[in-house]
């Protein structure tokens, strides 16, 4: 009687410490620093990545540089942070996007920029934020640099997609009443 009982409580302990540590450590995406050429610096948004987010930086850079839309959803290790440092075509205005992207995009790898120059690029995923405040020569804010970039808007067309923190919660909920409403041999 004992032993079922110890049985239960131990396996129903070990799943929810397995539940808490994924909620807890690999239940959320990358966060970065979002900003375009005017308000980096400036006015910097904190957002979460997703698809639909790197899809939509992608389109605003797509006059600027071929950069691949999505379709897959990626593993959560695939995203990662950029800030793009560019500068019109004379050399005289300067600016800096921040933002979400995906690894596999090459972001600072890209070739055949059109009327801007890359003066300096990185990525990052190592954390979240990473992509923030000093992390390369701050550039000269120009509101007249040439182009826009428009901030992220989420589309009403696409489905919410429920936040996996939630989800975690629902089914540590779930087994913890599971385990307890099985039978325990004699209890």
């Amino acid at each position: 009687m004992a032993y079922g009982l110890f049985c239960k409580a131990t396996l129903t302990l070990v799943s929810l410490a397995v539940l808490l540590d994924l909620q807890s450590n690999g239940a959320h995406a990358l966060r970065c620093h979002h900003c375009g050429w005017d308000t980096c610096g400036a006015q910097e948004e904190l957002v979460e990545c997703n698809l639909e987010r790197v899809n939509q930086v992608h389109a605003n850079l797509q006059r600027l540089v071929n950069l691949t839309q999505y379709t897959d959803l990626p593993t959560l290790g695939e995203f990662a942070c950029f800030e793009l440092r560019l500068t019109n075509a004379h050399g005289n205005r300067s600016g800096t996007v921040k933002s979400c992207t995906l690894k596999s995009a090459g972001m600072c790898e890209l070739t055949g920029w059109k009327s801007v120059k890359v003066v300096g690029c990185s990525t990052c995923n190592d954390r979240d934020f990473c992509n923030g405040f000093n992390t390369l020569e701050p550039a000269q804010v120009d509101k007249a640099a040439g182009f826009s970039f428009s901030m992220y808007r989420p589309s009403s067309a696409v489905p919410k997609i429920p936040k996996p923190r939630l989800w975690c919660t629902a089914v540590t909920v779930f087994l913890v009443v599971l385990f307890y409403r099985l039978p325990s041999n004699g209890v």
